[in-house]
Parts: C-alpha cells; sequence; structure tokens
C-alpha cells in the first residue's frame, strides 16, 4: 500500500476482521491457510478466491480524498418507529447493485426475470437491464432467510433517488423495514448521453473526473455486504464482490439477476462455457484478450466463445504431448525387450 488507511468508526463497526492483530492471531490464520492446502500444497477453490480478492483490495488503496468524498456524499435512510428489541437484533449487510443508463443496450427494455445461467450472451449492444422488482425479489429472499437479523442495504446505482422512491411506492412497508445507505451525487455528473455521447467512456461529455469519484467510491459502499445481489455479468460488480470477499475474508454468497457467476466472461454464455471451466486458475486469471486466438465472427450475436477455443487447442496439445510421451516411453520398452531376448540367445 502506498499509504496508511484510516479505519473509520463506520469500517471498525462493520468489518469481522480484527483492525490490531497480535503475533498470536497472525499466526493462527497462517496455520488456518496451512491446514486447508491439499496434499500437492495447493489451496483449495476458495483459497485461490481469497488470495485474489485480497490483491484486489491492496490495490484498491483510497487515498485521502476518496476517503472524504465518500463521507460527505453517504446518506442513510432508517426504519421509523422501530422496537427496542429489533434495534438490538444482528444487521446483515447487503449489497444491491442495480444497473441503469448506459448499461441498458437493450433498446431500453427492462426484464421482468432474472436471467438463468444458460441465458444468451450479452455483449454491449444487447446488454439487460431489469425491473427494479427483480432486484427487491431477490432482497426478500434474503430477509426471509435472515430471519432474527435487520437488513442494512448498500445501494449502488447512478439512479439512487429515483429507485429508493420507486421502492417505497411499491411496498412500502418493505422499504420502511430496512435500512439503506447511497451515496447521493446530483444527477448532473450522470447526464453524459447529450451532444452525441452515448457511453460513460466518450472523452467529449466532460464528466470523467466527478463519475470516476463518484465509481470508486459506489465500490466501496458495495464492499460492506455480506450477502451480494446485482450483476456479476460486469465488471464493476465483479470488483464490489471481491471487495466484499476480502473485507469479510470469507465467501460472500450472491444473486446474480444477470446469469453470470463470477468465472464467466462479461460476454460469454455463462452455461456454455461452464464445461470449459476446469479449475480456478482458469475462473480467476482467463480473459479473452490475453489469448492470441482472433474473435468469433458472429460475437455480436453469441457473445465471445474464444474460452472454448483456448480450451480445446490447449487440451490438443496436452493429448498429443502425452501420446508422443506414451510412445516414446512403449518404444523404450520394446527395446529393452529385444536388447533382453538377444541377450538370452547369446
Amino acid at each position: 500500500m502506498n499509504e496508511a488507511e484510516d479505519f473509520d468508526p463506520m469500517e471498525a463497526e462493520v468489518s469481522r476482521q480484527d483492525p490490531n492483530p497480535t503475533k498470536y492471531t497472525i499466526a493462527k490464520e497462517i496455520s488456518r491457510y496451512q491446514s486447508i492446502t491439499n496434499q500437492n500444497g495447493m489451496l483449495p477453490a476458495l483459497g485461490h478466491l481469497l488470495m485474489f480478492a485480497h490483491i484486489v483490495r491492496i490495490h484498491f488503496n483510497r487515498q485521502s480524498t476518496i476517503r472524504d468524498a465518500y463521507n460527505k456524499h453517504l446518506q442513510t435512510h432508517r426504519p421509523r418507529n422501530v422496537p427496542k428489541e429489533v434495534k438490538q437484533r444482528r444487521k446483515l449487510r447487503v449489497s444491491l447493485h442495480i444497473r441503469r443508463a448506459d448499461s441498458c443496450g437493450n433498446n431500453g427494455i427492462y426484464e421482468k426475470e432474472a436471467s438463468p445461467i444458460d441465458s444468451n450472451a450479452q455483449p454491449t449492444a444487447t446488454r439487460k437491464c431489469y425491473q427494479t422488482f427483480v432486484y427487491m425479489d431477490a432482497l426478500k429472499r434474503v430477509e426471509s432467510m435472515a430471519k432474527d437479523r435487520t437488513i442494512e442495504v448498500y445501494l449502488s446505482t447512478d439512479h439512487a433517488g429515483s429507485v429508493l422512491h420507486e421502492i417505497q411506492a411499491e411496498d412500502a412497508e418493505f422499504f420502511e423495514r430496512i435500512t439503506w445507505k447511497v451515496l447521493n451525487y446530483g444527477r448532473d455528473i450522470f447526464s453524459y448521453m447529450g451532444n452525441d455521447s452515448l457511453v460513460i467512456e466518450d472523452p467529449t461529455h466532460g464528466n470523467h473526473g466527478a463519475l470516476g469519484e463518484s465509481a470508486v467510491t459506489d465500490l466501496w459502499l458495495l464492499s460492506h455486504g455480506q450477502v451480494f445481489i446485482g450483476h456479476l455479468g460486469s465488471r464493476f460488480g465483479k470488483i464490489g464482490w471481491l471487495l466484499a470477499t476480502a473485507r469479510y475474508n470469507s465467501f460472500v454468497p450472491f444473486f446474480s439477476v444477470d446469469g453470470h457467476s463470477y468465472c464467466c466472461e462479461i460476454d460469454e454464455a455463462c452455461g456454455e462455457m461452464i464445461p470449459y471451466i476446469r479449475h480456478m486458475q482458469d475462473c480467476m486469471t482467463y480473459y479473452f484478450d490475453g489469448t492470441d486466438i482472433e474473435p468469433n465472427a458472429d460475437y455480436w450475436e453469441v457473445g465471445t466463445t474464444v474460452r472454448r477455443s483456448f480450451v480445446e487447442r490447449e487440451e490438443a496439445q496436452m493429448n498429443k504431448s502425452a501420446n508422443k510421451k506414451k510412445k516414446k516411453k512403449k518404444k523404450k520398452k520394446k527395446k529393452k525387450t529385444t536388447t533382453t531376448s538377444e541377450e538370452m540367445e547369446q
């Protein structure tokens, strides 16, 4: 890290990790990791995930300006008239990522159901957005499983105000049971779709500084969730989920409305690619731009299938190498047998 980070009261309260570890607790944690390695000395799937998440967290080192911006814009909407016994219940923190604006490439159509894992790929032009109640259905499922815990939602969206009003209008009773935390940035910084600017990356709209700040602070907001609801078919959503995983040093359960798990590329048909995600290295480190395989010609219709081509080529090379070794071994064995026969004849 390039600076020591402050550990403000809210973060200390939300985190389960000891902000002041002793030599004993560090040694205990190292011993725990050593105990879960397999016989080959390799970490299991969770170990790979945690290692990757902590690397992301180390890179995500907030400067003082970002910490100040986060604290400045953070707003909390708390339930009113809450009984004392309810206030004393443990909290369950839920990260909620709702995509809007230029993320919705499907002709402005908002889906009424979450996409299953075997749904079509979502390249930029056909990327889907979902009705707010799709996310609320997932949140209500989480609430029903949380039993005697109160729900605290960390909402990341570029329509925070309108989304909250929509939730309240549709189900006021549910809205008032939940604590909502949002970053209140003015709508003007998200108005980049005029003047021929259609996407957030367009260099002509002039809001890059404010948009960058709001993105980084929103990622930090998402990192507080012990459960994640949103989009893992989004690089933004993936980073938010990884930061939460690092914060709690454990797997964070997720409900991904776009039919993606973390292991799938954002523009893959996730279900079709599952057979080609063979191990955690494929899950955590594969990206098609890192291969020398040309994108498939029908990319805009079916998404990227480069992973399949990459794995099939790699396995063909491995099989070829294995067969070559097998033939070499067989030839060596045959030569040895022939030599032994000749010696016996002599």
